[in-house]
């Protein structure tokens, strides 16, 4: 799908787009990981790109992208 925007009209846009965090998906993300094992991840860890969840040792980062950054709605379901 284009862009109906020039790239300095979408950098605009998305400057002013300001996350409210993904703390739902987030918590049930961390519900998975403690069910399953895994450890060793760290989260709001400063590095680069701030991604939501960092594995240091194995140097994974781990992005949770919401309805919002994927163009649905879907909340609440």
């Amino acid at each position: 799908m284009a862009d109906i925007f020039d790239n300095e009209k979408r950098s605009e846009i998305m400057r002013k787009v300001k996350s409210k965090k993904n703390k739902s998906t987030e918590l049930r993300l961390i519900e998975v990981f403690k069910k399953n094992g895994i450890t060793g991840w760290k989260r709001n860890y400063p590095v680069k790109g701030h991604p939501d969840f960092v594995f240091l040792k194995e140097k994974v980062a781990v992005f949770v992208d919401g309805c919002f950054w994927h163009g649905h709605d879907c909340r609440n379901t």
